[in-house]
């Protein structure tokens, strides 16, 4: 798995691109929650199951923002180009509410028509990974339709809110908006698709996955950090969002997930919105 940042326009928009290869004939793992993703299927096949449906995911696909862990299995070889979308990128894009994707996965087609399948047509041909970037750059250039700046400055906000502590305080995030709770709540549910109690309680949990991933040893203390009453509160929102208890997920028990956080970390795309995309 390799990460790529977006073109230096798009980096409000788009938090990361990666490129993964796999040569094995068949790839199971469980996707932590995430915000919103679009991914371009350019080699085998993948079925995702979410929410109790099982999902043939061919083409290029956007992912809602999960409150919920994935199941992925897919066939290879295989190839895929996945793209984290940011929350002004999410309203950029689609023109609508996250909320109104959260938990769901569509084709692309849906909601950028043509160009979505045109776009996919031209990655297929692509000889590297840097050609691969540029069509994508160009394709979300000509995608967007607005930055809205109001989504701008509150997604700076929120990642600050996230990356300040272990344990963020939703009153905090008001405070600092110079917003109202209600406000606040609006906002949250419009460019993440879920409430801020429930965006903190899925920041606390892969922020502590993310330390377990790169140093498995640590104690379940010093990876929950002050966000958690005691070992079973941890376990269970452990599990919630990532889908196996921390045991299970020290056991690298999730291939794709431990290479995407190990890459990440290389590249130094470790950052609160970065883990959620």
């Amino acid at each position: 798995m390799r990460f790529y940042e977006p073109a230096p326009d798009l980096r409000g928009l788009i938090s990361k691109y990666y490129v993964l290869d796999f040569d094995v004939p068949r790839l199971s793992d469980i996707i932590q929650t995430e915000a919103t993703n679009i991914r371009f299927a350019l080699g085998g096949s993948y079925r995702m199951a979410l929410a109790g449906a099982d999902i043939a995911c061919s083409g290029a696909t956007m992912f809602g923002p999960r409150t919920q862990p994935l199941s992925m299995t897919a066939t290879g070889p295989g190839r895929a180009l996945g793209v984290g979308v940011l929350p002004m990128g999410m309203q950029a894009i689609a023109g609508f509410s996250a909320r109104e994707l959260t938990d769901k996965i569509i084709p692309l087609e849906d909601v950028l028509g043509a160009a979505a399948v045109d776009a996919q047509d031209r990655m297929l041909h692509a000889p590297d990974d840097q050609t691969l970037i540029r069509i994508a750059d160009a394709f979300f250039r000509a995608a967007w339709r607005r930055r809205p700046d109001r989504a701008a400055l509150f997604q700076q906000a929120v990642a600050a809110w996230l990356k300040d502590c272990d344990d963020p305080q939703i009153d905090d995030l008001v405070s600092t908006c110079d917003l109202s709770a209600r406000q606040v709540e609006r906002l949250t549910a419009r460019y993440f698709g879920m409430s801020p109690k429930l965006l903190a309680r899925q920041g606390r949990v892969l922020r502590a996955a993310a330390k377990l991933r790169l140093a498995p040893d640590l104690s379940w203390t010093d990876a929950a950090g002050a966000g958690f009453f005691d070992q079973s509160h941890f376990i269970r929102d452990f599990r919630a969002f990532v889908g196996m208890t921390p045991t299970e997920f020290r056991q690298n028990k999730a291939p794709a997930t431990s290479a995407g956080l190990r890459a990440r970390t290389r590249e130094r795309l470790i950052s609160p919105l970065s883990l959620l995309s």
